[in-house]
């Protein structure tokens, strides 16, 4: 919200489509809008007039939230809905509480940016759990 114009954004935006299964299973337009809770769903889109920006969020980074960012990017482009901006370039962004160096290096080989994000609620959240979640899978392991 602070990094964008005001309405450019949009969170928990479902990209995709329903399988061509379900879609003739319905019956009714109100039916198969209800298909959309059966795609993916990314934590936010922002549409800028460049470019798209595509965010997944996370308390602590995790590998598969990169590949999920990757996929969203390839869904997005057939979303119908998003048809017009089909063919602006799409930045990816992990937004995470704690620096990982293993996490980084391997969002970075796949062309997504890593920002870390630590308000004040969030840390008063992670002061709760224990050690061992406060610190992200693999994260000590050394960058290859």
């Amino acid at each position: 919200m602070r990094n964008y114009p005001m309405g450019s954004w949009r969170t928990n935006v479902r990209l995709g489509v329903p399988s061509e299964e379900l879609i003739k299973a319905t019956i009714s337009p109100e039916e198969r809008r209800m298909l959309k809770i059966y795609t993916a769903q990314a934590d936010a889109v922002v549409l800028l007039p460049d470019k798209v920006v595509i965010v997944e969020a996370l308390v602590r980074p995790e590998w598969w939230k990169i590949l999920q960012l990757e996929e969203y990017a390839k869904l997005f482009r057939h979303t119908p809905e998003f048809r017009d901006h089909w063919h602006k370039p799409i930045e990816k962004v992990l937004l995470t509480t704690i620096e990982s160096p293993f996490h980084r290096a391997m969002a970075e080989e796949r062309g997504i940016r890593v920002v870390i994000y630590r308000p004040p609620w969030i840390l008063e959240y992670m002061a709760t759990l224990p050690g061992r979640k406060t610190r992200p899978p693999g994260g000590l392991m050394g960058v290859t």
